[in-house]
């Protein structure tokens, strides 16, 4: 082909590229998508169009602030609205323009939840401002003006430094009476049947602003995360062990901030969380989905099985956690878009010492998969945190030993079915153990509730074996719901398929496969090493300090540019970017060994 034929036939691609299409998992291009702005492109990961929009949109029964006050509600600084797309941008959640799953074009992974299981909530308003999987694991690569989104990836967001602007933006309102005008009149507009004067509204949102409040406090750790870390596990155990028992002096400081895990062969592995500690059997994937909301503020009233309830009441959607879990179960790794980043080095050269040096520094611990094999399983490879290894400890440390009084759960079963419960409660007990309640108990109560849609929820994605272990679950509840027949028919379900309180696997960080790493960065756990090539080089050839925030890449050291708006300082507690020593010192005497790696992990 002549050169100016085959320029053209390049643009042409890359103009094809940019047309919005609804793809079919089965018939995927790299492509623009539905709500995409100018430049952004999604790979194929094995969802269509519809799917895509339903992971990034499908409420999970999380509620922040009323849906109608987060439309009107105005920056603390200025009259700009706080949900314009350029300030959800500096947060560096993905602003999206209006389709029909978004109409307000919202950024991915927020959306209209509901108050249902909150009678507080639902006097101030039905439909309240929620998050969804999407907004913490969706992230976006850029290189020299191509936006490559990629489902499943760690976001690069600010999740702290979003709550805080927003109680403050709250907060503004409440102390300017032109911005609460403004905000009144908003507010009205999106419901013209409301009569709330400016009295009444402002008297709610002072109410809700100090709910934030209290919660950014109760949540905070000894240091600001900044982009692409949350102490999660940190805000769950506060939100069961101080918010659910009404104790609020149990909160700890959530000081363990974890990079956001990417979520493809999640639903494949036996354990999930960087430390393991969830086990993928029993209530499985439904129980570590009902922890996670519970954890982004879904709404959570402990009960005990003497007062007349079964259960925790929540405002946790389990029919959307099933429909979300059989998503995930198809969403395949992204492969490198060489089209678009830089080209591999696919010489045969390259690529056997590649993979020679793969083998022998990394698949002890990194096992190899298909990535669209349908039936792929996964068996963490769990390495313990000793001294010598260096890893940073604080994650699994908390995890593992932090302790609260019990409250009013003292003498209730840990595990709330009698049948399994084991021990009761004491005086104290672990933030596992108050976790294990909370999740269990939460959908002991669905079931109770909505059984069938519970059932099919707890289906989602599992092999054939245990669904019709779940099957048998719904045959002995039958028709006749009653407590004590359905904690009879729960507890023996979770003895076959071998419990829900398997013990986590001690003090230790999980290994899983590399497919789609090159997607992951910042790496390690705490996202304390910024570039796969330093990771691969001794500790102490890695930065102790780079900045965060941006998320430009940079395809040779594959990670993004050491820029952005926060300063990771890797001396700090919680943020050693010591240990993963493997190899290193043999990959920095022979860079041409280090080269080929790093081109093989590209391929996978």
């Amino acid at each position: 082909m002549r050169p100016h034929r085959f320029r053209l036939a390049q643009l042409l691609l890359i103009a094809f590229f940019a047309l919005p299409r609804a793809a079919s998992a089965e018939d995927c291009r790299p492509a623009s998508f539905d709500g995409a702005f100018a430049g952004e492109v999604t790979l194929c990961q094995n969802w269509d169009a519809g799917e895509q929009q339903e992971f990034w949109f499908l409420s999970q029964g999380s509620q922040i602030i009323p849906y109608a006050w987060f439309l009107a509600l105005e920056q603390a600084d200025s009259g700009s609205l706080f949900h314009d797309p350029v300030h959800m941008d500096a947060f560096r959640y993905l602003p999206q323009a209006a389709t029909a799953m978004n109409p307000d074009a919202l950024p991915i992974g927020f959306t209209r939840d509901s108050a249902a299981g909150n009678e507080n909530y639902e006097a101030i308003s039905e439909d309240w401002l929620g998050l969804t999987c999407a907004a913490c694991h969706t992230g976006q690569v850029e290189f020299e003006g191509a936006k490559i989104l990629i489902d499943g990836a760690p976001t690069m967001a600010d999740f702290e430094g979003f709550m805080t602007s927003l109680v403050d933006a709250m907060q503004a309102t409440l102390d300017d009476p032109d911005k609460l005008a403004r905000f009144h009149a908003r507010v009205a507009a999106q419901d013209p049947d409301s009569d709330d004067s400016v009295r009444a509204l402002e008297k709610e949102l002072r109410t809700v602003t100090e709910i934030r409040r209290d919660w950014n406090q109760r949540n905070k750790g000894d240091h600001p995360y900044g982009f692409a870390r949350l102490d999660a596990i940190g805000a769950i155990f506060n939100e069961v062990a101080a918010t659910g028992t009404g104790q609020p002096g149990n909160a700890q400081s959530a000081n363990a901030p974890v990079s956001y895990p990417f979520i493809w062969d999640t639903p494949q592995h036996d354990r999930v969380q960087w430390n393991g500690s969830v086990a993928n059997k029993g209530f499985g994937a439904l129980g570590r989905n009902v922890g996670e909301v519970l954890g982004v503020f879904g709404a959570l009233e402990l009960g005990e099985l003497g007062d007349g309830k079964i259960g925790n009441a929540s405002s946790v959607e389990v029919r959307h956690l099933g429909e979300l879990e059989a998503l995930i179960w198809k969403l395949q790794s992204p492969l490198w878009p060489e089209a678009m980043l830089t080209a591999i080095d696919r010489g045969e050269v390259t690529q056997t010492l590649g993979r020679e040096t793969f083998e022998r520094h990394c698949l002890s611990c990194h096992a190899d998969i298909l990535r669209d094999d349908p039936n792929r399983e996964v068996e963490a490879v769990m390495t313990p945190v000793r001294p010598e290894l260096l890893t940073d400890s604080m994650m699994a440390d908390n995890f593992l030993q932090r302790r609260y009084p019990t409250g009013r759960l003292r003498r209730e079963f840990k595990r709330v079915i009698p049948r399994i419960g084991g021990d009761r409660f004491g005086e104290e007990a672990l933030g596992v153990e108050f976790l294990g309640y909370g999740v269990v108990g939460t959908i002991v109560n669905k079931l109770a509730k909505d059984p069938f849609g519970t059932i099919e929820a707890l289906k989602a994605g599992r092999p054939p074996l245990e669904q019709r272990l779940i099957s048998e679950l719904e045959d002995s509840i039958g028709t006749g719901f009653s407590s004590r027949k359905i904690l009879r028919a729960v507890g023996r379900f979770l003895e076959r398929v071998g419990g829900d309180d398997d013990a986590p696997p001690g003090r230790a960080y999980k290994a899983r496969p590399l497919n789609g790493i090159w997607a992951t960065a910042p790496y390690l756990h705490n996202g304390s090493v910024r570039t796969m090539r330093q990771l691969l080089l001794p500790a102490e050839d890695r930065q102790t300090e780079f900045r965060v925030g941006s998320r430009e890449y940079d395809p040779e050291a594959m990670g993004f540019v050491d820029e952005g708006g926060f300063l990771f300082d890797t001396t700090l507690p919680g943020n050693s970017n010591a240990g993963h020593e493997y190899g290193a010192f043999e990959l920095k005497a022979k860079p041409e060994t280090l080269e080929a790696l790093l081109e093989y992990l590209k391929t996978l």
